[in-house]
């Protein structure tokens, strides 16, 4: 993997890099969090996130959203160049601002869902006028940076205000079940218990979810079972206490998923 930063500019608060990288081999990286809020602007090539149970592939023009803590993996193909404009900020600049209403497009939505923007997401291309201005040397750099960033927050704060972008179902049952879901993945959260517990049938119980995720029920707790125990073979924890800890009852199904998602077997996650 060839990575070449073009062009830098940081402040305490606000950083600014464009990108280039270019992947020799099949990328497929280790779980990644974030410490700033950031956005990731495609102006060439292409990259596929996953954040949560959620997929997201990067085309030209396309523009990605990750927040603090919002866990995630890359993978790329080989002989692709992935060239990008990164933008990374703290939330403290927009509180001394008074303005970190601007962070609800990052944190008012389900870890995975509504990361990915693309241009006809927008009503106009201001916000890629915008992104192009960061590009150009200007007179003070430091105040350039601060106001383009501004300017990109607004219009996507905008977008999410309007609807153009949907966040997230309004229906409070479903929000319970999510939230079951996510703190039963080791221990329980199968479909007969879910349907018991929040007295509903199979077919709501799957719709409900799938509205609120994006993602059908069996899908979204085997990635983040998997996720789970990927982070904890790359912590040095051996595959079958991994398989246990995460929530697999079978370590041959474990075994299975885990090759069909991740393209090694388990044994080989440290190693890669």
């Amino acid at each position: 993997m060839d990575e070449k930063p073009t062009q830098y500019l940081g402040v305490w608060d606000v950083r600014f890099m464009q990108l280039s990288t270019t992947y020799q081999t099949p990328y497929n990286s280790k779980i990644k969090t974030k410490r700033y809020y950031e956005m990731t602007y495609c102006l060439a090539g292409e990259i596929t996130y996953h954040v949560g149970a959620s997929t997201h592939t990067l085309h030209p023009g396309d523009l990605l959203l990750l927040r603090p803590g919002e866990v995630f993996t890359r993978t790329a193909e080989p002989g692709v160049t992935f060239d990008r404009i990164w933008i990374g900020f703290e939330r403290e600049w927009l509180e001394r601002i008074g303005m970190e209403r601007l962070l609800e497009p990052f944190e008012s939505r389900i870890h995975g869902q509504g990361n990915l923007l693309h241009p006809n997401s927008f009503p106009d291309d201001f916000w890629q006028q915008t992104l192009r201005q960061m590009l150009r040397a200007g007179c003070d750099r430091e105040i350039q940076l601060r106001t383009c960033a501004l300017s990109l927050l607004w219009t996507i704060y905008e977008v999410f205000t309007h609807g153009a972008q949907p966040l997230q179902s309004d229906d409070p049952l479903a929000k319970q079940i999510v939230s079951y879901v996510n703190h039963s993945l080791t221990t329980g959260g199968d479909v007969g218990e879910l349907t018991q517990r929040f007295h509903i049938s199979r077919a709501s119980l799957y719709r409900l979810f799938k509205a609120e995720t994006g993602e059908p029920l069996g899908e979204y707790i085997s990635k983040k079972r998997l996720q789970a125990a990927r982070e904890m073979m790359i912590g040095g924890v051996i595959p079958k206490k991994a398989c246990q800890l995460s929530g697999f009852r079978d370590y041959s199904t474990f075994y299975r998923a885990y090759k069909r998602r991740y393209g090694i077997a388990p044994s080989q996650e440290g190693k890669e």
